[in-house]
């Protein structure tokens, strides 16, 4: 397939705003952001972390939450978003989740505990040397959306998800109404999750050949003074990543995401931009299998993926498997088989897990495939390295002044939202018209904001926020009651 090609718009204004709710928890481990290019170029990055572990889940979120921005505002940072995206998206994620691991042992050395790393690169920790190690467990889930020069792009790991919805304004009636996003508005420019796994579909056990130059590359940069890059290192990783990249273009497996995709498929009313991270991914069981397969069956990964259930041994090994393999044609996607045990959201979605074998060292489970953090999981499969998409906002935002108005709105939202919600009737609820239309005479954000807590200025894009967490704040307690999760969102308006 041909790589599609997507213009840029340099007249293109955003509006944003964020808000958190903690849910029925003790404590809030979701975290979100927005950040504007202090150098005055308008680039504008958003995003939600969802932490999890109930020890580091907080840490995890802020402290990937502070290394995004704080890698934003290297020198060459904004310049390689321009160029190429892909690698920009690849280093920032690559950044925090290393900076991840350095604040972990940090804290765990500053509170008592003597740390190890094993060999694969998980942190362990005990309090005496007459102890048995331990394994610290937890992460966070990342989505991240980016206005640069006109482009709109998007870059995610885990359960934290973006939609996309369309509104139109008649001018003369003053009505807004919904319609549907166009099919074929956005691309995948890159998975660098599987980029390094294309080049033979009969191969497994691949290993983590791109992963180790991003976090090279990482590594590097952060024992160089602050605000500089390893210009060394930055060029070893740009050569390395380009051949990667090239034999993935060379040897495109059917059986994994491909570059140049299209999507949706069809116009639909709300479109999900971030691509599906869930246990149930066929994509992302091919994924695993191909990094690390099971040493007695090459078919499947050594990481179990398997439907949660509330009863048993307690061991995830028992759990029943989420695919059926095709012994027949190996390279062919494994089936889903849909036998869960309970849903999860009101989407009557599974609840599902990968987990590792019950012959690894620590056991270990996490509800999606990839997360900032979990270095444990880390080394069975799980990545760190995200999808990469664009929106062609030439087809979303026409520059035609005969036409009524329209109005993207973009939601970053962490689990805590989705699962109240069908998709439809949230973009219903959140296409709020006196919103949408005071965002253009709203104030934009000064240069060089980082923006972690709601505004005050009373803006749409705010309020929006405001709005949908509230609500969400009722549906999670009549769902879930007490055990209702953290729930975050941030809501952008974007207009020509």
């Amino acid at each position: 397939m041909a790589a599609a090609v997507v213009t840029s718009l340099n007249n293109v204004q955003i509006r944003v705003g964020g808000q958190t709710d903690i849910g029925g928890g003790r404590e809030n481990q979701d975290m979100w952001f927005c950040w504007k290019d202090p150098q005055g170029s308008e680039t504008t990055v958003f995003g939600v972390l969802d932490g999890h572990g109930r020890e580091v889940g907080r840490l995890a979120a802020v402290t990937g939450r502070d290394a995004m921005m704080d890698w934003l505002e290297r020198p060459t940072s904004m310049a390689l978003f321009r160029k190429d995206p892909v690698k920009a998206f690849g280093r920032m994620f690559a950044h925090a989740h290393l900076k991840i691991k350095q604040n972990f042992r940090h804290c765990l050395e500053t509170t008592g505990w003597q740390v190890d790393e094993a060999p694969d690169g998980f942190l362990m920790r005990r309090r005496h040397e007459s102890q048995n190690w331990s394994c610290l467990h937890g992460g966070a889930s990342c989505s991240v959306m980016a206005l640069v020069d006109g482009r709109l792009l998007s870059a995610n790991v885990g359960d934290s998800s973006s939609l996309l919805c369309l509104s139109e304004m008649d001018k003369i009636a003053g009505t807004m109404r919904s319609v549907p996003v166009p099919a074929q508005c956005s691309v995948r420019l890159c998975d660098l999750g599987t980029t390094n796994l294309h080049q033979d579909e009969a191969t497994h056990n691949k290993g983590f050949e791109l992963e180790k130059a991003f976090l090279a590359d990482a590594q590097a940069n952060l024992s160089q003074p602050k605000g500089e890059d390893s210009t060394q290192t930055a060029a070893e990783l740009e050569e390395r990543v380009d051949q990667i990249l090239a034999s993935a273009v060379l040897s495109n497996s059917h059986a994994l995401p491909q570059r140049a995709e299209v999507l949706p498929v069809e116009p639909c009313l709300g479109f999900v931009v971030t691509p599906d991270h869930s246990p149930e991914a066929p994509t992302e069981f091919e994924r695993m299998r191909r990094t690390r397969c099971k040493p007695s069956d090459p078919a499947v990964p050594e990481l179990l993926m398997v439907y949660d259930s509330p009863s048993g041994s307690g061991s995830k090994a028992t759990c029943p498997p989420i695919f059926e393999v095709n012994r027949t044609t190996p390279n062919t996607l494994p089936a889903v088989t849909n036998k869960g045990k309970y849903y999860k959201n009101v989407r009557s979605e599974w609840a599902s897990l990968v987990a590792t074998p019950p012959t690894a060292r620590f056991q270990d489970a996490l509800a999606f495939t990839r997360s900032l953090g979990d270095f444990h999981l880390q080394s069975y499969g799980v990545c760190f390295l995200p999808e990469v998409f664009e929106v062609d906002l030439n087809k979303l935002l026409p520059n035609n002044s005969q036409s009524p108005s329209k109005f993207i709105t973009l939601l970053v939202c962490s689990d805590g939202i989705w699962d109240n919600w069908k998709y439809d009737p949230l973009v219903n609820f959140i296409r709020t018209r006196e919103h949408m239309v005071s965002s253009p005479t709203d104030p934009p954000l000064p240069a060089g904001v980082r923006m972690v807590s709601p505004l005050t200025d009373g803006s749409g894009a705010q309020l929006s926020a405001n709005k949908l967490i509230e609500k969400n704040a009722k549906l999670a307690s009549a769902n879930f009651g007490s055990s209702a999760d953290n729930a975050t969102a941030v809501v952008a308006y974007l207009w020509r």
